[in-house]
């Protein structure tokens, strides 16, 4: 698995954006995630569902996420956002991303004035490079780490841990 992604710059988000906004207050309530993804920022443009072409990537500036997310993450996966690059992201959000939703995420600090809505990006989370082709700039990030690369090939963290338990033959 190569790890790239590809693909236009979807939206744009500033800092410290929480992570319920991604849903607003209608879509946080609905626990489908095949409707939930017809909710994603609806609240700022309520096209944007049907705007979006699968594929896409998202930025986004410092604290992304805050402390909660009520399905937002697992919806942009489902809405088919390719990959998320943000200035940061909150802990517990980073941790779902990873974890509960195998959703590729890395952190970039400049990439909020590196990239802007509608340009096309390529990242690569094995070695951090992030090159804007509508630019010809690249920006490096810290890499992912080999521990969130193996939990995206496996699907989520609780199928990554089971394997690995098992060719350690402690299962």
């Amino acid at each position: 698995m190569k790890f790239i992604y590809r693909g236009k710059v979807a939206w744009k988000f500033g800092d410290f954006v929480p992570g319920d906004a991604i849903l607003g207050r209608v879509g946080m309530h609905e626990k489908d995630p095949e409707k939930t993804k017809n909710y994603v920022l609806t609240a700022y443009d309520p096209d944007f569902p049907r705007k979006f072409n699968k594929g896409d990537l998202m930025i986004a500036g410092r604290h992304f996420g805050g402390t909660r997310d009520h399905g937002g993450m697992r919806a942009l996966k489902t809405l088919g956002v390719s990959c998320m690059v943000a200035e940061s992201f909150s802990r517990p959000i980073l941790r779902r991303c990873i974890n509960e939703n195998a959703f590729p995420v890395l952190e970039c600090p400049g990439i909020s004035g590196f990239a802007n809505k509608d340009d096309e990006m390529e990242v690569n989370l094995r070695t951090g490079k992030i090159k804007n082709l509508t630019t010809g700039k690249t920006i490096t990030a810290q890499p992912a780490p080999e521990i969130q690369l193996e939990i995206l090939k496996v699907g989520e963290f609780i199928p990554y841990l089971r394997k690995k338990l098992e060719t350690e033959n402690r299962i």
